[in-house]
């Protein structure tokens, strides 16, 4: 409620001609947060978490049966591996795995386009680059409405 940190959190129109990337990231964020069925019914009691480091962390928001669940990684700081991976709720749901729908390391957000899910995940390690958000949907979301796009 501080008016202050307000100010601080705007966006600032004038470099939205100079630093397009992170503006269309703030867009498709807002886009996920109104079109995707499991984030737009916010339901806290649904919503799980985990640190991972000092600078990474996970939430997992649980969907029903024909939606799937979402997973949200975040690494603010330096690349991390996690080898073997010690944290349950990056499990995949009933072992299907997770199909990427977005990451800021993707080129139209001012990313190098470097990041892809065979690089996340191999077997039991889990490698997180550095600097970046992975937004992540069970393959059941996939096949049973829309949702988040796949990266590209």
């Amino acid at each position: 409620m501080d008016e202050r940190a307000f100010r601080r959190s705007q966006l600032d129109w004038t470099e939205r001609e100079r630093r397009t990337g992170p503006l269309t990231l703030h867009r498709e964020l807002l886009r996920l947060r109104r079109e995707d069925s499991v984030l737009a019914r916010q339901d806290g009691g649904q919503l799980m978490g985990a640190v991972l480091s000092e600078s990474a962390f996970l939430l997992r928001y649980l969907g029903g049966e024909q939606e799937g669940d979402r997973l949200l990684l975040v690494n603010l700081g330096s690349e991390l591996e996690l080898s073997p991976c010690p944290e349950p709720l990056l499990a995949p749901p009933r072992d299907e795995g997770w199909r990427l729908g977005l990451s800021s390391e993707e080129v139209r957000f001012g990313g190098t386009g470097s990041c892809s899910l065979d690089s996340l995940r191999v077997e039991t390690s889990w490698r997180v680059p550095g600097m970046t958000a992975l937004w992540m949907t069970s393959p059941r979301e996939s096949r049973t409405g829309p949702g988040p796009r796949m990266a590209g």
